[in-house]
């Protein structure tokens, strides 16, 4: 399987009203992926917030790690959450099985 067809099912999960701009995810060489929000108010936001969305857009989702980059005005502040999918995320159950 691609490692870019794996990118490509995760983005299209992430696509949606669910607050996460899937064009911020990162593939990983350690196959992981991560999703940034930047912010310039926290607003009572944090990391855990992006991350709880990310677990309704991916239920299969296993967040490894939650950072705030936060840095005094004028540079960009922002939340990331780095995740694991399961290799087969999305894939029909036939294309799932193999023939002997």
């Amino acid at each position: 399987m691609a490692a870019s067809n794996l990118r490509e099912r995760v983005r299209g999960r992430l696509a949606g009203e669910n607050g996460i701009n899937e064009e911020s995810l990162v593939r990983h060489k350690d196959g992981s992926f991560s999703v940034t929000r930047g912010f310039f108010y926290r607003m009572g936001k944090s990391e855990e917030d992006l991350a709880e969305r990310l677990k309704e857009a991916l239920p299969e989702a296993t967040v490894v790690e939650m950072k705030e980059h936060w840095r005094a005005w004028p540079k960009h502040s922002y939340w990331q959450v780095r995740f694991t999918v399961p290799q087969d995320l999305g894939m029909p159950m036939e294309s799932m099985t193999k023939e002997t």
